[in-house]
């Protein structure tokens, strides 16, 4: 990605290139259920019409301002968000690029694997690594075809 934004490194949209990345949630508000901090899990944001008038309503929104932005979901729920969102016209879906693993205490393994800091053969029988091989695959994939 970094490349096709002409720069030097990707850590470039942390500092001197900041203004080039958008860091945001689908989801405005914090969701809890039973007070607990809802998981993903088999969760849909876009089968609840209070969280997909979030959606519409915050990202939505936003993302309709930048046409030619590329999006990157970062975890499950979001892609499902993101989804959602592009089959309703609210983003290009030929940019939102899925696949990135949600770099969570509780997926640790998956983004290190995806990463290339952990080893096929060190991951634990809960890891896919062929499904994370696959993701990393179509992403680079994706970034390479942007114009």
């Amino acid at each position: 990605m970094h490349q096709w934004l002409g720069l030097s490194s990707s850590a470039d949209l942390f500092g001197e290139a900041g203004d080039l990345l958008q860091v945001t949630s689908v989801l405005q508000f914090p969701v809890f259920k039973n007070g607990e901090n809802l998981r993903v899990g088999n969760w849909h944001p876009e089968r609840d019409p209070m969280l997909r008038l979030q959606m519409r309503d915050h990202f939505g929104k936003m993302a309709n301002t930048v046409p030619e932005a590329v999006f990157i979901p970062v975890g499950a729920a979001a892609s499902k968000g993101v989804e959602w969102l592009a089959k309703e016209g609210f983003l290009n879906k030929g940019r939102v690029f899925h696949g990135l693993p949600h770099p969570r205490k509780e997926s640790g393994e998956h983004t290190a694997y995806f990463l290339g800091e952990k080893e096929r053969a060190e991951l634990s029988k809960e890891t896919n690594p062929d499904k994370i091989d696959a993701a990393r695959d179509y992403l680079r994939n994706a970034v390479a075809a942007l114009k």
